[in-house]
């Protein structure tokens, strides 16, 4: 399948790149370059996405993986009007300028794939990420949307919800909201506390949010459709 994948330099999205890769003909959009077949775009900068999406749009694609996405622990007192147009823009304005620009193709050969990678914060919001999680809360709620009116056009659009994940921006921004919560003696506490909640009592590793991208790629993953499928520990669907 061609695949056009945001943001494959670090953790999910480069476990996402690493496991399809082999059998996928991959497209991937970074800020920076890391592979032969790539494209270059801040993703945070709604002109050069607008950019983008004109040049994706004359593509046709079988999948659509918005990866690309994060934000940084802060007092909500403390966010300025541009953090917050720069958290909404990456986590929910460019997915869907994405998601507009590549499925008329996909209807017009009825088949098609998204996946969209939010965040359990979208439905548990989490202390000092709070526009953070509206936006992924606004991106699960679109996926439903949009999946309602294209699954009888065999396009399957989903959402990926993964918490307590082991990448380095993850765990150094589980580590801020410590010391934000004012628990300078155990930097780790937040953490911990994840673990000992999530189900599973680790954190989950990149490669277990790849694996189950790749299954809702294969023939298995077709009835699921208009998900938003938590990883955290039990996989739990909603």
């Amino acid at each position: 399948m061609k695949i056009l994948l945001t943001g494959s330099t670090q953790g999910i999205g480069e476990a996402i790149y690493n496991k399809l890769n082999t059998r996928h003909d991959i497209t991937v959009i970074n800020r920076r370059s890391c592979s032969n077949k790539e494209i270059i775009c801040d993703l945070s900068n709604i002109e050069a996405v607008k950019q983008l999406c004109c040049r994706i749009a004359s593509e046709d694609w079988d999948v659509l993986i918005n990866n690309a996405g994060g934000s940084f622990p802060i007092k909500f007192e403390c966010l300025s009007v541009e953090d917050i147009h720069q958290i909404m823009d990456l986590n929910f304005t460019t997915p869907a300028m994405l998601m507009q620009a590549v499925l008329p193709r996909m209807e017009n050969k009825r088949f098609g794939r998204v996946i969209n990678i939010s965040s359990v914060t979208a439905k548990s919001p989490v202390p000092y990420l709070h526009i953070y999680s509206a936006a992924k809360s606004a991106l699960n709620s679109l996926t439903k949307s949009l999946s309602l009116y294209y699954a009888e056009k065999n396009i399957c659009i989903n959402s990926i919800c993964p918490g307590s994940v082991r990448t380095q921006s993850s765990v150094e921004g589980r580590q801020e909201i410590s010391r934000l919560k004012n628990e300078n003696n155990n930097p780790n506490n937040y953490q911990e506390h994840m673990i000992h909640t999530n189900g599973v009592g680790r954190l989950l590793e990149p490669e277990d949010i790849a694996n189950f991208v790749e299954y809702l790629l294969s023939d298995g993953g077709n009835c699921i459709m208009g998900q938003t499928i938590n990883i955290c520990g039990n996989m739990e669907l909603n």
